[in-house]
């Protein structure tokens, strides 16, 4: 069977012998006929581009991966979750399956994330180092206040609006925060501090995407939106607050805004409080996979590749650190909530 006749759907007789090969063409059979009858169930697409890319149907694999990400971003799984799976196999498969969506246009955060990981598990340092590429695609510098405003005055009124409706997280399954706290509508219009941080934001954003060199052999350039919403919200973190290494489905650039420091985060060689950026859990720096540390000086910006990994540890101690994290939407993502 060739893939166009396995891209139209038919079965080819000469497989009937390959138990594995019409198996698989019926799955993808069965699964186009649960699509054009829910066509906008984002499992049903997710699985159907999964078993097109069993069938070597890459390019309608990614097409329909795109839409399921549309309407339901999701992190790749790493590895093949399977306890008999080979470890090298697995990243070889997650490595073939990435550079395939990437290739056929699905170039999102978590599929970069993806294809960087597979490299350093396979040994490819070199090629993890090119993809998560801190020289070119990191940065972080002080930011001056909007307007002229005396910055240690505005980032007290940020700090004001951040606390002014903060909603506790404990330990939820779906997301990377834990025991700390968030303002979720933050740049909303009664906010006028965090408004005009949105604004001055939009900005540096802009001069990011203008100082980034075109570079058709890279994802992360070569995805670079043309319009974007910007999406944040405040986070209050005290004793044991952290976040888990993580990433943010929907962001093609991510971003951080520091409001109050804790001064236990000036302690030598603590680093308590600090941002971490580097590897996702299960893969060392040795594979190539750089990293970070970034102290939470308040008016100091941070903006990284949404498919940067990043985290922090608790600080052990009651005092308050503030920051504002937004992300760098595309504006097809924009519809759904971060």
């Amino acid at each position: 069977m060739n893939r166009d006749e396995l891209a139209g759907g038919g079965l080819d007789r000469a497989s009937a012998a390959d138990p594995q090969k019409i198996g698989a063409e019926l799955r993808i059979k069965l699964l186009r006929g649960a699509v054009s009858k829910q066509p906008r169930s984002a499992e049903l697409l997710y699985q159907l581009s999964d078993a097109l890319a069993e069938g070597g149907v890459d390019l309608e694999s990614a097409k329909v991966f795109r839409e399921a990400y549309l309407l339901k971003p999701r992190i790749l799984p790493a590895l093949d979750p399977r306890p008999d799976a080979a470890p090298g196999a697995s990243a070889r498969k997650l490595r073939d399956r990435a550079s395939a969506l990437i290739a056929g246009g699905a170039a999102f955060s978590p599929v970069i994330a993806a294809l960087a990981q597979a490299q350093a598990l396979l040994g490819n340092g070199a090629e993890a180092r090119r993809l998560v590429d801190f020289d070119r695609f990191f940065r972080c510098y002080p930011m001056s206040a909007p307007n002229g405003a005396p910055p240690a005055g505005f980032n007290r009124d940020l700090a004001a609006e951040v606390r002014s409706n903060l909603k506790f997280y404990d330990e939820p399954a779906n997301r990377a925060i834990r025991k700390a706290w968030r303002n979720n509508d933050l740049f909303s219009p009664k906010y006028p501090a965090s408004c005009s941080l949105a604004t001055a934001l939009r900005d540096e954003v802009k001069r990011y995407m203008r100082d980034l060199p075109p570079d058709p052999g890279h994802p992360f350039p070569s995805s670079r939106p043309a319009e974007f919403v910007i999406q944040g919200w405040g986070v209050v973190s005290s004793h044991d607050s952290h976040h888990h290494m993580h990433i943010h489905e929907k962001a093609w650039l991510s971003g951080v805004y520091y409001v109050v420091r804790p001064p236990v985060s000036r302690l030598e060689g603590s680093q308590r409080g600090w941002l971490r950026v580097g590897p996702p859990d299960g893969v060392p720096e040795s594979a190539g996979w750089d990293g970070r540390s970034i102290e939470p000086e308040p008016g100091t910006l941070v903006l990284m590749p949404g498919y940067f990994y990043h985290g922090t540890l608790p600080m052990g101690v009651v005092e308050e650190r503030i920051c504002i994290a937004f992300d760098v939407v595309p504006e097809e993502l924009a519809s759904g909530a971060v």
